[in-house]
C-alpha cells in the first residue's frame, strides 16, 4: 500500500534535512493516512492495525530526529500523548489545551 511505503520512507529518512513545511506536511494529519488506506472517515482510537503500525514507526523516528509529531488529542488522553512524544496537539479543545499546559507547567502565551 502507498501509505505503508510512505511510513517506511519517513522512518528511514527522518534524518534528512528538509524544510519545516515539508516536515509538517509529512506528519500533518492522520486523515490523509486513513484516506490512503481506503477509509472514507477518519478512524478514532484504537486505530486500525495498519495505521497503528505506521504510527509506531514514525513517532520514534520523529522523536529521534527532533521532528514535531502532530496528533489529535482529547482532555482524556492529552497527557499520555505528550508523555509519549507528541509535540503538536490538534483537536480544538480548550480543556485539552489547559490540561496539556498544566502538565508541561506552561502558561497561556500573552
Amino acid at each position: 500500500m502507498r501509505f505503508s511505503r510512505s511510513a517506511q520512507v519517513i522512518s528511514q529518512n527522518a534524518t534528512l534535512p528538509v524544510s519545516f513545511s515539508t516536515n509538517y506536511r509529512i506528519i500533518k494529519r492522520r486523515g490523509r493516512a486513513s484516506l490512503s488506506l481506503g477509509y472514507l472517515t477518519i478512524p478514532r482510537e484504537p486505530y486500525p492495525l495498519e495505521m497503528q503500525t505506521a504510527r509506531d514507526r514514525i513517532l520514534p523516528a520523529c522523536r529521534k530526529n527532533g521532528i514535531a509529531f502532530l496528533q489529535g488529542c482529547t482532555a482524556d488522553n492529552v497527557i499520555a500523548r505528550i508523555d509519549e512524544g507528541v509535540r503538536v496537539i490538534a483537536g480544538r479543545s480548550e480543556a485539552s489545551a489547559i490540561k496539556g499546559r498544566a502538565h508541561q507547567k506552561r502558561k497561556l502565551p500573552g
